[in-house]
C-alpha cells in the first residue's frame, strides 16, 4: 500500500492544507477531472475550488448538525460552480436530519446518491459508474452490515465508490469500516476509486495493489476540516485525475 498524506503542521499551529492532485494510474487514460471534498460543515464557500473540472463529489457531511439552512445554502453553492456533475452523498450530519426525506428536492443543483448508483457519461465514448451509499456506521459482518448499505453496492463494473465512512486501513486514521474492507479485499466489490471522509486527520490518499491482477484501487479521503479537534476549515479539495 502506498500512501500520500496530507499536510500537517510542525509547531502545532493551524496551518491551510493545500490541494493535493493525483493521477489515478491506467492504460487507458480517460481525461477526465474529478474535485473530491467532504466534512465542509457550511463552510463550503471558504474553499478554494477549481475553476474547471468535469465532476465534483461531496463525500458527505456538508452540513453542521444538520441544519436545513445550511443544505439550502450548500444548494446554491452548488449552482455557483461551474461543473457539469456534482454528486453528494450523506454524512453523519444528514443521514438522520429531519428533512432526510426532502434532501434529493432541496438539491437541486446536484445528483443525491443515496444506495444508488449512476453512470455518467462525458463525451461520445467516456462513462463512470459511480455507487454511492447512505451514511453508515463501521461495522463487522455478518452481525451489522452498514445497516444494508453494504449489500446495494454493485459487484462489478464499478468505477467509484462513495462512502462518507471510509475503509479501514486506508485513510482512516484506524477507525474505519472493517466490513468494507474485507468486501474490497476479497474482491466482492472491486470499485477502482473509493471516496471518502468522515475521519478529518485522515485527509489523504493511499492506494492498493491486489496481488491477483495487479490492478489497484485509490482511496481518497478528502475531508476539508483541519481536525477532530481544533474544526479549523483550511483544507482544500483533493483533485483526481482520471
Amino acid at each position: 500500500m502506498r500512501g500520500i498524506p496530507g499536510s500537517s503542521s510542525s509547531n502545532g499551529e493551524d496551518e491551510t492544507a493545500p490541494a493535493i492532485v493525483h493521477q489515478v494510474a491506467s492504460s487507458a487514460p480517460l481525461g477526465i477531472t474529478i474535485v473530491c471534498i467532504s466534512d465542509t460543515h457550511n463552510h463550503h464557500r471558504s474553499i478554494d475550488m477549481p475553476p474547471q473540472a468535469n465532476l465534483l463529489i461531496h463525500a458527505g457531511d456538508f452540513t453542521s448538525y444538520g441544519r436545513e439552512a445550511h443544505l439550502r445554502d450548500f444548494n446554491e453553492w452548488l449552482g455557483e460552480l461551474p461543473y457539469p456533475y456534482k454528486i453528494v452523498v450523506n454524512g453523519n450530519h444528514e443521514y438522520q436530519a429531519e428533512w432526510k426525506l426532502r434532501t434529493k428536492a432541496i438539491l437541486s443543483n446536484a445528483i443525491f446518491l443515496k444506495n444508488r448508483t449512476v453512470t455518467l457519461r462525458f463525451g461520445d465514448d467516456k462513462t463512470l459508474c459511480i455507487h454511492g451509499t447512505d451514511f453508515f456506521w463501521p461495522c463487522l459482518e455478518p452481525l451489522q452490515n452498514g445497516e444494508g448499505c453494504l449489500d446495494k453496492i454493485p459487484t462489478d463494473d464499478l468505477d467509484i465508490l462513495i462512502s462518507h465512512c471510509p475503509v479501514k486501513s486506508f485513510v482512516d486514521c484506524g477507525r474505519g469500516c472493517p466490513a468494507l474492507e474485507r468486501r474490497i479485499q476479497r474482491r466482492t466489490i472491486q470499485p477502482k476509486v473509493v471516496i471518502s471522509g468522515h475521519e478529518h486527520d485522515g485527509r489523504g490518499i493511499a492506494v492498493l495493489t491486489h496481488d491477483d491482477d495487479n490492478s489497484s484501487t485509490v482511496f481518497v479521503n478528502c475531508a476539508t476540516s483541519k481536525s477532530m479537534s481544533s474544526r479549523v476549515y483550511g483544507k482544500q479539495p483533493i483533485v483526481l485525475e482520471l
